[in-house]
């Protein structure tokens, strides 16, 4: 008996280690994580290639769980990672690309945020670690500039080289372009052997396979096009020319087609002042189309419109005494037309409209801000033959727009039928009409069309 109690004596101090360690074991529940040497290699490296981040981590009293990472060039968010931590201490190393995107930043300082998690959850101190120097890879002195563009309905093809002028412009030779062409740039003039291609990606170039789509631009502001412009570090692309931002004022001469009708295609430039020439300046004043020109002199209007290409005919005949004004972009948002019966030219008492899309049967409304619209016009009263009547269409088609009907608010002089066409009130006079369309609120009830009469 003296025997066991004397290796049970032995064994007390053992036995005593063993339960204040296992009791210090479960006293401990937080623990915060250490985030040691940390390392981005290489130093200097291109936009588009990879760097390695490695770091040591460790938590002598928890298991480590995972370590979130921030990547910033500047100001610019690369990527926000999450590292597998296993253990109590690791080495653990991740291999970041950092993507060439537009605007990225030559010279740009690489940087690092890293923060430490236990798998209780306890969190280290931040530690940002600076490395690494990014650098646009174009260095060459020449792009190519594939263009495609349509010459009198025909597709054209041609390839522009662009030299290299200051930082990353790159510029064409001096000659004529179209204004509006479908681009891809690359650094190579055979696509298949590029290094660098930029196509489209939505609404702008980005770094692509050569498979993408051509990215389509035009500036209306451009009256003519001598210098394509291509940034390598913005992705953008511009023109040097006649630029009418510049102009404070344009001369238009109409062109001759018959005794009753002239026109001109041209751009126009809102609040821009325009001399018109080759016209009767007594007939314009009273036939100049009313929504578009303000009236300052004769011969001399300001045009009040967005900025675009434009069609204007100038008609003098039995039937029609007005100034037309066709914009280049016909479809709704960008345009609005009314088709029906009853509507007219608002300098005279006749309807010259119909169901139908024929030239001269319907009209287009100025545009005067995002889906807000208007027409002055000739309407005609409910108490004669084939009274106003009309509906607004996206374009000079069947395709109705949708965003009102009879629960929108509608001036006291019109109805709006179940069908969505619109009419003159019973008993309201025939006449020269504002008609002003509020399209803007996805809540059809929320959106407006007024009529105003005009003396």
């Amino acid at each position: 008996m003296k025997k066991h109690f004397s290796k049970l004596y032995l064994l007390l101090p053992f036995l005593a280690c063993f339960l204040f360690s296992c009791k210090d074991d479960k006293e401990i529940t937080t623990s915060t994580p250490i985030i040691g040497t940390a390392t981005l290699t290489p130093s200097t490296f291109n936009y588009g290639d990879s760097v390695t981040l490695t770091v040591d981590v460790s938590d002598p009293n928890i298991k480590l769980s995972t370590l979130e990472t921030k990547i910033t060039i500047g100001d610019t968010m690369i990527d926000s990672i999450s590292i597998r931590t296993k253990g109590n201490s690791t080495q653990v190393s991740k291999k970041i690309k950092i993507p060439f995107v537009a605007n990225s930043v030559d010279g740009g300082q690489l940087k690092a945020q890293m923060q430490l998690i236990n798998i209780n959850g306890d969190v280290s101190e931040t530690k940002v670690v600076t490395s690494g120097i990014a650098k646009n890879p174009i260095t060459s002195n020449d792009l190519y500039m594939f263009l495609k563009y349509y010459v009198n309905g025909t597709l054209a093809y041609d390839t522009i080289t662009l030299q290299k002028k200051s930082g990353f412009v790159y510029a064409s030779p001096k000659s004529q372009y179209v204004n509006g062409s479908y681009i891809k740039i690359a650094d190579n003039k055979d696509l298949s052997k590029a290094s660098y291609i930029w196509e489209k990606d939505e609404s702008a170039l980005a770094i692509g396979d050569g498979t993408g789509d051509y990215l389509y631009y035009s500036d209306a502001l451009f009256l003519s096009v001598d210098t394509m412009y291509f940034n390598a570090s913005s992705f953008g692309i511009s023109y040097g020319g006649i630029n009418l931002a510049n102009i404070t004022k344009m001369d238009i001469t109409f062109k001759t087609v018959s005794s009753t009708l002239s026109s001109v295609d041209t751009v126009l430039v809102k609040d821009k002042q325009i001399t018109f020439h080759n016209i009767n300046a007594t007939l314009l004043k009273t036939y100049a189309n009313q929504d578009y020109f303000e009236y300052i002199s004769d011969g001399v209007y300001k045009f009040k419109g967005v900025t675009g290409y434009y069609t204007l005919k100038m008609e003098n005949n039995s039937t029609v005494q007005y100034m037309t004004v066709f914009p280049d972009n016909k479809t709704y948002p960008d345009a609005l037309t009314i088709c029906g019966e009853g509507i007219g030219a608002p300098t005279g008492t006749t309807s010259t409209s119909w169901w139908g899309f024929d030239e001269d049967k319907y009209f287009y409304c100025m545009k005067t801000g995002t889906k807000k619209f208007q027409l002055t016009c000739y309407l005609r009263p409910n108490s004669t033959d084939y009274p106003s009547n009309f509906k607004i269409f996206q374009t000079n088609g069947w395709t109705d727009v949708t965003d009102y009907d009879s629960s929108s608010s509608i001036s006291s002089n019109l109805n709006v039928g179940s069908d969505r066409n619109i009419h003159l009130n019973n008993g309201e006079p025939g006449g020269k009409y504002l008609l002003e369309f509020d399209l803007s609120n996805s809540d059809v009830s929320k959106n407006s069309i007024k009529a105003t009469k005009i003396n």
